[in-house]
């Protein structure tokens, strides 16, 4: 099967989760597993698993494993039977960062305040003048 044109076999898998890795390679996903990724891991690529925003920026797609998690599973380590039973579904996700987007083409875009819609873009660290 094709996501977003892209093999099962090259989708890279974010997690350091057993249970998951082997519930997900039971699903057709037999890509790189890593478990603590870097951009140089992710970019252009089809990824499943959880990356802070500027990474998902990174690549391609990323699939969220969404599971229907009780409160007292959450933070534990789960098995493969757990995790069959507790899977709901993979939400796909295209992750831009504001400032690649075409509605931002002003100079205060630039600048890190606002776009051309006034929507809030990225913001930089302001110069200390001392």
């Amino acid at each position: 099967m094709k996501i977003f044109d892209t093999e099962q076999s090259d989708v890279v898998i974010v997690t350091r989760h057993a249970g998951l890795i082997t519930f997900l390679r039971g699903l057709g996903y037999s890509g790189p597993v890593v478990e603590h990724a870097t951009a140089d891991d992710v970019r252009r690529r089809v990824v499943i698993g959880v990356l802070p925003l500027h990474l998902a920026a990174e690549a391609a797609a990323v699939g969220s494993v969404v599971m229907d998690l009780p409160r007292e599973k959450r933070g534990q380590e789960l098995s493969v039977e757990e995790v069959e039973e507790l899977f709901d579904r993979i939400d796909w996700f295209i992750v831009r960062t504001a400032s690649e987007q075409q509605w931002l083409l002003n100079d205060s875009a630039a600048s890190g305040r606002q776009g051309g819609d006034g929507m809030p873009c990225t913001w930089r660290k302001p110069e200390v003048v001392r």
